[in-house]
């Protein structure tokens, strides 16, 4: 997992007319081999689908907290709010430094926030079956 790799926004963008296929393929196989219901599967490619949509439309929702990081650790901010992993540089960085402290704790918020409305959403949208 220290080698996970980080994608960018335009890679994602690029690549999800295949992997919605792909998606789509694998939900039909668990649904026939794996009793997962269609509705369920439906659901979180429906999710994937709004995201890569909202994604499509938007600038990165943490663009102007990485804009706040010096240059030179731009890249370690990234892969550390994505993977929650960094650099033994990074991490002492970070240590030390309460600008990236607080944008870290600035991303956190906004990640909880975005769970609450993702787990609404799919407790409302149950609910209506």
């Amino acid at each position: 997992m220290a080698n996970q790799r980080v994608w960018t926004k335009e890679e994602i963008l690029k690549m999800w007319p295949q992997a919605k296929g792909e998606l789509q393929g694998f939900q039909r196989h668990l649904e026939r081999n794996a009793g997962i219901t269609a509705s369920q599967l439906g659901m979180a490619l429906q999710l994937a689908d709004e995201e890569f949509s909202r994604l499509k439309g938007s600038p990165n929702p943490y663009q102007d907290l990485i804009d706040k990081v010096c240059s030179a650790l731009k890249e370690d901010f990234v892969r550390f709010i994505t993977t929650g992993e960094g650099t033994n540089v990074y991490l002492s960085h970070v240590d030390h430094c309460p600008k990236c402290q607080r944008s870290i704790e600035e991303v956190i918020k906004r990640q909880a926030t975005a769970f609450e409305n993702l787990a609404r959403s799919l407790r409302d949208k149950s609910s209506r079956k």
